[in-house]
């Protein structure tokens, strides 16, 4: 089974809610296909990939760029963060969490995430873009444990592994969170 219909199986499920519009699913679906086909995550660069549209490559562009400035696509992204960790951890009673800081290339912005390894991959359950003044702010940190904590399914209690870049002060946070500490 390919990614596209993997994907528009996920997305079109009677159970996921987290994204109201179907068009905006179609929109990002459009957009998951073209980076599969073009493999460049860029704003035109996906415009560029759309393959399944009649429309012109500028039309296609700027509808790339109006998607990822929708704000209700932005309010939606933390149910659909919610919606994968639910899926992806309501069957496992430990799962290996991995927290993690990664610069963003070319800006000064750092991306705080939280994946779990699957199979040799890293699937992300939640992340965050921060500028790079607040890269190892406990205050982050904490909100981020505290979003994090909202999405693991009840019951599941997570192993949580991180990077010298995160704080202990918060690691003592999500053994309280899993009812270690």
């Amino acid at each position: 089974m390919n990614l596209s219909t993997i994907l528009n199986t996920f997305f079109l499920m009677s159970s996921f809610s987290a994204i109201k519009d179907k068009r905006r699913i179609t929109a990002v679906l459009d957009c998951i296909n073209a980076l599969n086909e073009k493999d460049t995550l860029t704003l035109t660069g996906l415009g560029r990939g759309m393959k399944n549209t009649k429309t012109k490559v500028k039309h296609c562009i700027k509808r790339v760029c109006r998607l990822l400035g929708n704000p209700h696509l932005h309010r939606e992204r933390t149910g659909v963060y919610a919606y994968i960790t639910d899926f992806l951890l309501k069957n496992v009673k430990h799962p290996i969490i991995i927290v993690d800081w990664s610069p963003v290339n070319h800006v000064d912005k750092q991306i705080l995430r939280a994946t779990i390894p699957i199979g040799g991959r890293a699937f992300t359950l939640y992340e965050e873009v921060h500028p790079e003044c607040k890269l190892g702010s406990l205050a982050v940190h904490k909100a981020f444990i505290r979003r994090l904590a909202t999405m693991v399914p009840k019951g599941v209690i997570p192993i949580v592994t991180t990077d010298a870049g995160f704080k202990v002060p918060c690691s003592n946070l999500l053994n309280n969170k899993a009812g270690i500490g």
